[in-house]
């Protein structure tokens, strides 16, 4: 593709307050959801969160999702569970999913990049914004533009360990304001939940069109076809090439008199 990221359809949530409502915990909740491919490495991630817990004896993971169950080791296998500082609930319906997600003072979504992360448009942290929680994110997001924009959260590199474990305990410890960047979730939230938004693909799916391609992609595989052409034939003058050699040494060879000669002694035996 002529661009770093292909072109993607926004999608709209109805708005939702974005208020932290209901029970909130001592210890900051640092919410973890959706479901665990092997091929999205986290666990790096995840270890340096709980290491950081354990040293600071504070904070406490949500994980709101279930492990992929393959045994491979970028997926998380559920031994997380029984971590002092893991709070796993598994899978749960989307009006409780975003209650957790409403009772937690960070969404956390890093895992190594990939070109599947780099392709794709996140859920999860869509999700989590448009409830009104700040997020963690790598660079690569497709959110980090507008987290960074509004201040809905925060961005670190995967691999930057000591910037995680910093950031960790600083939201640990509560010496951020988590109001603020609430303030920035929430005005991403009400990006996403614009009618504006997704105007331009409700109105192609009410009158739905194919799209006429461009002469420039008409022209490219013209230039291609041409170019196949042209090595085709190419091998087909090398190949005449070869053959008419073989031929003149084949019409050497049958006038030679030896040859005569060999082929006559081979007629009487």
């Amino acid at each position: 593709p002529v661009e770093s990221r292909i072109a993607v359809a926004p999608f709209m949530f109805h708005e939702l307050p974005v208020s932290r409502q209901g029970h909130v915990e001592d210890e900051p909740l640092f919410f973890w959801g959706g479901m665990f491919w092997p091929w999205q490495d986290r666990t790096e991630a995840f270890e340096t969160l709980l290491k950081t817990f354990e040293r600071i004896r504070r904070g406490q993971l949500v994980i709101v999702g279930v492990s992929d169950r393959s045994g491979s080791p970028g997926g998380l296998d559920y031994s997380y569970a029984d971590h002092p500082h893991v709070t796993w609930l598994g899978s749960l319906p989307f009006s409780e999913y975003v209650m957790e997600l409403k009772r937690s003072a960070v969404a956390v979504d890093l895992c190594r990049p990939t070109e599947e992360r780099r392709l794709s448009s996140d859920l999860r942290t869509g999700t989590a914004l448009w409830s009104g929680a700040p997020c963690i994110v790598t660079p690569d997001s497709p959110w980090a533009a507008w987290i960074e924009e509004c201040g809905g959260g925060w961005i670190v590199e995967y691999g930057d360990a000591k910037s995680l474990a910093n950031l960790a305990e600083e939201i640990a410890l509560e010496r951020v304001d988590i109001v603020a960047k609430r303030r920035g979730a929430k005005a991403i939230s009400q990006r996403i939940s614009r009618d504006d938004n997704v105007a331009p693909i409700m109105k192609w799916l009410r009158n739905p069109a194919k799209r006429q391609a461009s002469p420039d992609f008409f022209q490219a595989r013209a230039q291609d076809r041409e170019r196949r052409i042209r090595d085709m034939q190419k091998e087909i003058d090398l190949l005449r090439h070869e053959k008419n050699a073989l031929q003149h040494d084949l019409d050497s060879i049958r006038s030679n008199p030896l040859f005569r000669l060999y082929k006559k002694a081979c007629f009487w035996k």
